[in-house]
């Protein structure tokens, strides 16, 4: 994801912020990856933090990523794609609502940007539960439209299988069955 993951880091990066950080796992990259990690690294080091392990693929370097955070909250961005501008801040905003998850929008792109698909995380906008809104487990149950309660995982012992082909299907329906409150906004924060 050499060719990536500049973009994908521009799009996570404001040092004016305070209380967030950001957490790369190289995952035994083969490619300029850790050196552009490093890179940023040198650049922001108060704000981001390198993990090199072996590949273990995505699940696994997800995992290492929770368990090296230290924020309440954790957001999953694959290093292919990239935050919308503005997103950061206005995701920070959203946290004062104190929920267990939020699922935000989507925006499928081509490498120029250019919109293909626009998705919602979830139908049903606002407030709800897995109780109120079955439906929730037709959505789409991917990692990174969400945003979480890092302690969801933490204190119930979740984690992502390692080396597993939609490592997501797994975890995200088990996920909604601990949260008490999520919230789903119309948002299109993520670029796919």
């Amino acid at each position: 994801v050499e060719n990536y993951l500049a973009k994908c880091l521009d799009s996570v990066i404001y040092p004016e912020l305070e209380d967030y950080e950001i957490v790369l796992v190289n995952d035994g990259s083969t490619d300029s990856s850790g050196d552009i990690c490093m890179d940023y690294q040198a650049r922001y080091p108060a704000l981001i933090k390198v993990i090199t392990t072996p590949n273990g693929g995505l699940g696994a370097a997800r995992d290492v990523g929770i368990d090296e955070a230290e924020g309440e909250y954790i957001l999953f961005l694959d290093s292919d794609d990239y935050l919308s501008p503005g997103a950061v801040p206005e995701i920070m905003e959203t946290l004062s609502l104190d929920y267990d998850m939020c699922i935000f929008d989507v925006r499928s792109v081509n490498e120029e940007g250019r919109q293909i698909r626009y998705v919602h995380g979830c139908q049903k906008e606002g407030f709800l539960s897995l109780e109120d809104f079955p439906e929730l487990l037709f959505e789409m149950p991917s990692a990174w439209n969400k945003i979480y309660k890092r302690k969801l995982f933490t204190e119930n012992g979740i984690y992502y299988p390692a080396r597993v082909w939609y490592e997501d299907m797994y975890v995200t329906p088990w996920l909604y069955t601990k949260c008490r409150k999520i919230y789903s906004v119309h948002k299109s924060w993520h670029n796919y």
